[in-house]
This record gives structure tokens, sequence and C-alpha cells, in this order.
């Protein structure tokens, strides 16, 4: 017997990007860029990722928005070089 599934989700914090107000709570905060992976399954261990979406959030009440590709392409490089400033992988100049 097989035992198989879908939806099995992981998150992965990739970085905090720029400051602006958030349309639910309307704080001033930096934004997190969320990376939201649905797998496949066997026998319960995540074995095929087939669902990627990446979501800009605030870290105060957690509502965002879902990036596409575009928007992506150019959040993306920031949030990774503040993530690496924030771990100390990369000093400030």
């Amino acid at each position: 017997m097989i035992i198989f599934g879908w939806g099995h989700q992981t998150t992965k914090n990739i970085g905090l990007t720029h400051e602006m107000p958030c349309g639910n709570c309307n704080n001033d905060t930096t934004f997190d860029l969320t990376r939201y992976r649905t797998w496949f399954t066997l026998f319960f261990i995540p074995v095929i990722p087939y669902e990627n979406k990446y979501f800009l959030s605030c870290p105060i009440c957690t509502r965002g928005v879902v990036l596409d590709n575009t928007q992506l392409e150019t959040i993306q490089p920031m949030a990774e070089l503040n993530k690496s400033l924030v771990d100390g992988h990369v000093t400030e100049v």
C-alpha cells in the first residue's frame, strides 16, 4: 500500500523589503518577502514541489499581497541582500 498526498506547505522568509504603509492595519512597517511552497508527499515526506507563491506581508497583521513574476524579479534581490545584511554575511560600507 502506497500512501501519497498533496497540499503540504512550507514557508521560507526570504528577507525584508522596504517600508510602506499596510493597507490593513495602517502601520508603517518593513514588509517581508515570503515564499509558500506546496508539495506532493509520499509516505508523509515532501517529495516534489508543485506550486510556489510569493507574498509581501506585513509582520504586524500578517496580511499581504501575492506577487507576480515581474514584481518578484524586482523585489527578490533587495530582500536577499537585506537578509544577508541582517545575518551578518554582508557589512555596511
